[in-house]
C-alpha cells in the first residue's frame, strides 16, 4: 500500500469502519506516520451491515496502535440520515480536534449483476475467438 503520498501531519483524521480496507489503511498509516496523532471517525447505519461496529474495539485492541488519541462513533438510522448529517459531523469532529486532514480507505464493491455480466461477456468473446 502506497502511503508516501500522504504528507506527514500532526493530526490525522481517519474515516474508519472496522472493515478490512479501513483496518489495513489504519495499520499502515500508524506505521508510516508514527509521530502523527490519529483521530478515528466511525460512522454506522442501522439499516446496513456494511459497517463493522462489532469489530471496531476488537481491531483496535488487536492492532495495538499507540498513536490513536480519540475516536467517535456516530450511528444513523439509515442511508438518508447518514448522508444528511455526515458532512456536518465530520467537519465538527475535525474542528474539535483541530485535524490537519482526513484519510479514508473507502472502496465500493461492484454489484453481483455486474460481475455476471462481465463474466458472460468475457466467455462470449472467448468462445467466438476460439472458433477463429
Amino acid at each position: 500500500m502506497e502511503t508516501s503520498v500522504i504528507p506527514q501531519h500532526n493530526k490525522i483524521g481517519v474515516l474508519f469502519s472496522g472493515g478490512a480496507d479501513s483496518s489495513l489503511m489504519l495499520y499502515q498509516i500508524s506505521k508510516t506516520h508514527p509521530n502523527s496523532e490519529l483521530y478515528l471517525y466511525v460512522g454506522s447505519r442501522l439499516d446496513d451491515g456494511q459497517y463493522h461496529l462489532d469489530n471496531v474495539d476488537k481491531i483496535l485492541n488487536e492492532l495495538k496502535i499507540s498513536n490513536i488519541k480519540a475516536y467517535a462513533i456516530y450511528t444513523f438510522k439509515d442511508r438518508a440520515e447518514g448522508k444528511a448529517k455526515r458532512d456536518k459531523l465530520r467537519k465538527k469532529f475535525a474542528e474539535f480536534h483541530n485535524l490537519d486532514c482526513y484519510i479514508n480507505g473507502f472502496t465500493r464493491n461492484p454489484f453481483r449483476v455486474s460481475w455476471r455480466r462481465i463474466r458472460r461477456n468475457t466467455q462470449s468473446k472467448t468462445r467466438k475467438s476460439s472458433y477463429n
